[in-house]
């Protein structure tokens, strides 16, 4: 039988203060576990049993400048950063893995599986960039995608790995990851790590994710895109059954148009829906055209809204009979409003098995 997944993944939920708080009196970290008790139960009564998180964001505010950053690796003082201290990459945080470990236990608590991502392709645009360890460092390195950041990017990694399988956590090798350099970059520092077994294909996806295709003539013409480079070097250098079962993501669907065809979902469907031993996990990360009411965001005077409830459960209707496996993933513009994101997933539920979660 097919597998069928809901995830509710609050990328950022590794930056907000209402989650994470920096304390500047005692210098300390601490996790607000209320919060997420109340998150995970109203979602596991929703009916999610998933969530993607990121290692950590760079997008919200920094009252304490490098301080406010809540990253896996420590400060040090910087005369080259524009805020007096920078990331040392080689030393790990005290604080770092309790904080995520309680994080992924405490959703496995309420039946949600964490896919935890290694890293963002996200974070290196615009100003956000300044808080990203991979860019303000004394390492000299710019971004993960450097040849000299392979080894370091390896280790944590392989640390995160060790730290959070034990709760049951998947991985996504990254974000949006759709640099040209990041082929590179997996085979010096992921593919290691499936050849000794420390990574299993079946607990991770590939990192990049799918391109919408040029449609001519009533199809849709083959992509080159840096996960179609993935997938041929997997299959180069692991085989057939390794590449089918890595989960291939697919964010922007339900975007402004749907379910207008071409789109997207329809696109990655048309392609794979039919094959037994595919694995797709289809997301609205990146979907700024939806019709949600309520969920939806403001960046540069610009309004970014994500598929409503009811378009979340058609996309639903339109996949759930494909013979793939598939994860249905919904990623919040507005984290404030806990009961628009619950109504989303409930109606993801009921389209997916034709009731409300009891």
């Amino acid at each position: 039988m097919a597998l069928r997944r809901i995830a509710y993944s609050d990328l950022g939920l590794l930056q907000r203060d209402e989650v994470v708080h920096y304390d500047k009196v005692t210098n300390k970290w601490t996790l607000n576990k209320s919060y997420l008790e109340t998150l995970y139960l109203a979602m596991q009564k929703a009916g999610a049993d998933l969530q993607r998180i990121l290692p950590y964001g760079v997008y919200e505010q920094h009252p304490y400048k490098m301080r406010s950053q809540f990253a896996p690796y420590t400060l040090v003082p910087s005369s080259s950063s524009p805020y007096g201290e920078a990331f040392q990459l080689l030393t790990f945080n005290t604080y770092y893995f309790p904080i995520v470990k309680n994080v992924v236990e405490i959703a496995k608590k309420y039946g949600i599986q964490t896919m935890f991502c290694l890293a963002n392709g996200c974070e290196y645009s615009g100003g956000y960039r300044v808080w990203s360890p991979w860019y303000t460092n004394v390492n000299g390195i710019q971004s993960v995608y450097d040849k000299q950041a392979w080894p370091i990017f390896k280790t944590f990694a392989v640390r995160s790995i060790k730290e959070l399988t034990p709760y049951g956590t998947i991985f996504s090798w990254g974000n949006e990851m759709n640099n040209l350099g990041f082929p590179d970059l997996a085979e010096a520092a992921i593919f290691p790590l499936i050849r000794n077994g420390t990574l299993l294909p079946k607990d991770c996806t590939y990192g990049a994710t799918a391109k919408t295709a040029q449609y001519v003539n009533g199809e849709y013409l083959s992509t080159n895109c840096v996960q179609d480079t993935m997938k041929k070097n997997v299959e180069i250098v692991f085989g057939l059954p390794a590449k089918l079962a890595i989960w291939r993501e697919v964010h922007g669907i339900g975007d402004a148009g749907w379910p207008k065809v071409p789109n997207l979902l329809d696109q990655v469907l048309t392609w794979w829906g039919s094959h037994t031993n595919f694995h797709i996990a289809v997301s609205d990360d990146g979907t700024y055209g939806g019709l949600s009411k309520c969920d939806f965001a403001f960046y540069s005077g610009k309004k970014k809204t994500r598929p409503s409830a009811q378009q979340w459960a058609a996309m639903v209707e339109v996949a759930k009979t494909q013979k793939c496996h598939l994860i249905f993933e919904h990623t919040p513009k507005n984290t404030s409003n806990l009961a628009c994101q619950v109504a989303t997933i409930r109606e993801m539920y009921k389209a997916l098995y034709g009731h409300y979660k009891a």
